[in-house]
C-alpha cells in the first residue's frame, strides 16, 4: 500500500511538472511572436523623439533653472555633429528658446554653463545656425554674458569659442561683437586668469587664455 501510494504522488508530480514546461513553452513562444511583430525602433529614433520634447520643456518651464540647465545639457549633446537635430532645432525655434534662457537665468551659473555649450555646438556646425544666432542678437547675449562671469573657466571658455566662429564665420558678426564690447570683455578676462597664479596655472585656466587669444585674432581679422 505504502509503495503504491508513493507510485501515485510520484506520477501526479511529473505531470504536473510537464504541465508547468508546457506553459512555459508556450508563453514564451506568445511573447516572442508580440515582439516580432512589433516595428523595431533604433537609437536614433529615440534620440529625434527627444529633441522636440526638450524643446517644451524648455518652452513649458521657462522660469525652472534645474529644468533650464539639464534640458540645454541634453540638446547640446543630441546636436553635436548632427546636423538632423540642429534642423530640429531650426525648425521649433529652439535658438529663440535657448536666448530666452540665457537671459531669463543671467545669474545662474549651471543654466549658463550648458547654454553656452548647446550654442557652441549649433554655432560650430551649420552656416544658417551661425546666420540665425547672428540675426536673433546672440553676439550682445555672449559678450554681456562673459562680462558677468568672466571669472568661471567653463563660462568663459564657451563665450570665447561662440565668439571665435562668429567672427570667422557669420557675415558682419565681428563688427556686431565689436559694437558690442566683445574685444574689451575677452581683454578683462584674460587680464583675470593670467594675473592670479592660482588659476592662471590650472588646465581650465590655460584653455580659455588659449581660446580667448584665437576669439580676438578672429575679431581682428574679420
Amino acid at each position: 500500500v505504502w509503495l503504491s501510494s508513493f507510485s501515485s504522488l510520484l506520477h501526479i508530480h511529473q505531470l504536473r511538472r510537464s504541465f508547468q514546461l508546457i506553459c512555459f513553452f508556450f508563453f514564451f513562444q506568445a511573447e516572442d511572436g508580440i515582439r516580432d511583430a512589433q516595428e523595431s525602433r533604433g537609437l536614433g529614433d529615440v534620440y529625434k523623439r527627444q529633441v522636440p520634447g526638450l524643446l517644451a520643456a524648455l518652452r513649458n518651464h521657462s522660469r525652472n533653472g534645474r529644468i533650464q540647465a539639464n534640458a540645454c545639457a541634453a540638446l547640446g549633446n543630441l546636436v553635436f555633429k548632427h546636423p538632423g537635430h540642429q534642423q530640429q532645432v531650426l525648425a521649433s525655434e529652439g535658438l529663440e528658446l535657448l536666448l530666452m534662457a540665457l537671459e531669463i537665468h543671467s545669474k545662474d551659473e549651471s543654466v549658463l554653463v550648458f547654454s553656452t555649450f548647446w550654442m557652441r555646438n549649433m554655432a560650430a556646425e551649420l552656416e544658417q545656425n551661425r546666420t540665425q544666432l547672428c540675426v536673433l542678437g546672440a553676439t550682445l547675449q555672449i559678450t554681456k554674458t562673459l562680462q558677468r562671469f568672466y571669472t568661471s573657466c567653463p563660462i568663459a571658455t564657451n563665450c570665447v569659442l561662440i565668439m571665435r566662429i562668429l567672427a570667422g564665420n557669420a557675415d558682419g558678426a565681428a563688427q556686431q561683437l565689436c559694437d558690442d564690447g566683445a574685444a574689451e570683455a575677452i581683454i578683462e578676462a584674460m587680464s583675470f586668469h593670467s594675473g592670479c597664479p592660482h588659476l592662471g596655472h590650472t588646465v581650465a585656466s590655460q584653455s580659455f587664455l588659449r581660446e580667448g587669444c584665437g576669439a580676438l585674432v578672429a575679431i581682428a581679422q574679420s
